[in-house]
């Protein structure tokens, strides 16, 4: 009895190691796109727009399972959406998002709050989304990432991206 004991308390100081060695700090670097499903053409018709843009987020894990980021994303090109017979042009948007997220071994759950800004107007917003990550030598980390940004009173996108991320 006392082996199986010793075998626990063991587990619990390896893993209490394994968490202080886990890296607490991620920064990214996201190439995307970002799919505007009311948006008007060059031919002035709505359509469904994809537009280029990046993004650089930061997460602080505090173990394994939960972190805290501040994500940003970049659309690249004007745009003009419509929205209710509303007409409203977008100059490079930009977007701050405070998130939380779920990770588990590859995949991480991510969910948040911020604001879009562009010289027209700001929207606030709210972000749920999805990552797929590989990890790389030397704590470095590739992954895919699907989100969805939600803007109260504007319009709704949706952004994927290849993310490139360096752990410390």
């Amino acid at each position: 009895m006392s082996g199986i004991m010793l075998a626990i308390g063991q587990e619990e100081h390896l893993g209490s190691e394994a968490e202080e060695d886990h890296p607490k700090n991620k920064v990214s670097f996201v190439l995307s796109h970002t799919h505007v499903p009311g948006g008007i053409n060059e031919e002035g018709d709505k359509s469904w727009l994809v537009r280029a843009s990046w993004g650089i987020d930061y997460d602080y894990y505090f173990s394994h399972a939960w972190s805290l980021g501040l994500h940003s994303d970049m659309v690249l090109e004007n745009f003009e959406i419509e929205e209710d017979n509303i007409i409203q042009e977008r100059s490079s948007p930009i977007a701050l998002i405070l998130t939380g997220g779920r990770h588990w071994e590859h995949f991480t759950l991510v969910a948040g709050a911020g604001m879009e800004f562009a010289k027209e107007e700001n929207f606030a917003l709210a972000r749920v989304g999805a990552e797929y990550g590989w990890e790389l030598p030397a704590e470095w980390e590739i992954a895919i990432s699907l989100v969805t940004d939600i803007k109260f009173g504007g319009y709704n996108s949706w952004v994927f991206g290849l993310g490139f991320a360096k752990l410390f």
